[in-house]
């Protein structure tokens, strides 16, 4: 499936980390003391990661890859507890992606996760 999706060029990162606090998906991690998208599959495409690079390592670019599984990154959310939960609606809801922030909601209530009351349209 051809989606947008980020793309960092390792040899202008210098591994500082700062996109990895910026995606709210979990796709991102360093290896080998650069960032790299370990999760395609988490990486939603609106790219929260971008602006913020400091090397301007980040773009964003189309690309076959496994379309992006909200119910993959909940999964990857949910351990981190209310503040992350609360951090990825703020990003759907910035980047105004109802559907996905519908999906999330059932997902949660699905697996009796408290949803914070301001996570609801």
């Amino acid at each position: 499936m051809k989606r947008t999706i980020i793309e960092i060029d390792a040899a202008k990162c210098d591994g500082c980390g700062v996109c990895i606090l910026c995606c709210e998906e979990g796709a991102l991690e360093i290896s080998g003391e650069k960032a790299v998208l370990a999760r395609e599959f988490a990486c939603d495409g609106n790219g929260s990661c971008i602006g913020e690079c400091p090397q301007n390592a980040i773009k964003a670019v189309e690309k076959d890859c496994p379309p992006c599984s909200v119910f993959a990154i909940m999964d990857n959310i949910i351990p981190k507890g209310e503040k992350h939960i609360t951090a990825y609606f703020d990003h759907l809801r910035k980047h105004e992606c109802y559907e996905l922030m519908d999906a999330a909601a059932a997902y949660l209530r699905a697996r009796s996760v408290t949803i914070p009351e301001k996570n609801i349209k």
